[in-house]
C-alpha cells in the first residue's frame, strides 16, 4: 500500500433532514474518516453484529471528524454531472424485472445483477464488474432488507 493517504474519505452513513424543494440547498454536518497510519495497514472497519461474545473484539477503528457541507438537490440537472469530472453520474436504467421479483433474493442476483453488469460494461467499458450488495428502497417494493438480514437465512 502505498505511503500518501488521502487526507479525507467520506464515512457514513449520515442522516441528512430530507428536502423537497427541487435546487434547494442545505447545511449538514457529514463526518470524514480520519487519516490515521493504522489505515496504511489496517483497513477501516465496523462491525454491525454485538462482539459480546469475542474477548477483547474491537466493534470498530473508525476514527472521523464532522465538517459543515453544502449539499445540493441537483433534481434536474442530473446530466450535468459525468463520472471522470464530478466523482459520479446519474443514470437512468429501466430492469426487465417486475417489482414482485425484488423480494426473491435468488432472481435479484441471478438476473438483476446481471443486468446490471451488462449496462455497467456497456456503457462505461468496464472489462469486469463486481456486485457487492444491494438494497431494495422500502418507497418501492415492500420491507427494506439490510445485508446482515438478507444473509442470515
Amino acid at each position: 500500500m502505498s505511503d500518501a493517504l488521502p487526507s479525507k474519505h467520506l464515512c457514513g452513513p449520515q442522516t441528512l433532514k430530507a428536502t423537497s424543494n427541487v435546487n434547494s440547498t442545505f447545511i449538514a454536518q457529514i463526518g470524514y474518516l480520519d487519516p490515521l497510519p493504522l489505515y496504511r495497514t489496517e483497513k477501516p472497519f465496523m462491525c454491525t453484529i454485538p462482539m459480546w461474545y469475542v474477548p477483547n473484539a474491537r466493534q470498530t477503528n473508525f476514527s472521523s471528524t464532522l465538517h459543515t457541507c453544502e449539499i445540493k438537490d441537483i433534481r434536474g440537472a442530473e446530466f450535468e454531472f459525468q463520472l471522470d469530472v464530478h466523482g459520479f453520474q446519474i443514470e437512468h436504467y429501466s430492469t426487465e424485472m417486475s417489482a414482485i421479483d425484488f423480494d426473491k433474493e435468488n432472481v435479484i442476483r441471478e438476473k438483476y445483477y446481471e443486468e446490471c453488469k451488462r449496462f455497467l460494461c456497456n456503457r462505461f467499458g468496464a472489462e469486469k464488474v463486481f456486485i457487492f450488495d444491494y438494497m431494495v428502497s422500502a418507497e418501492s417494493f415492500g420491507t427494506r432488507k439490510t445485508w446482515l438480514e438478507r444473509d442470515s437465512k
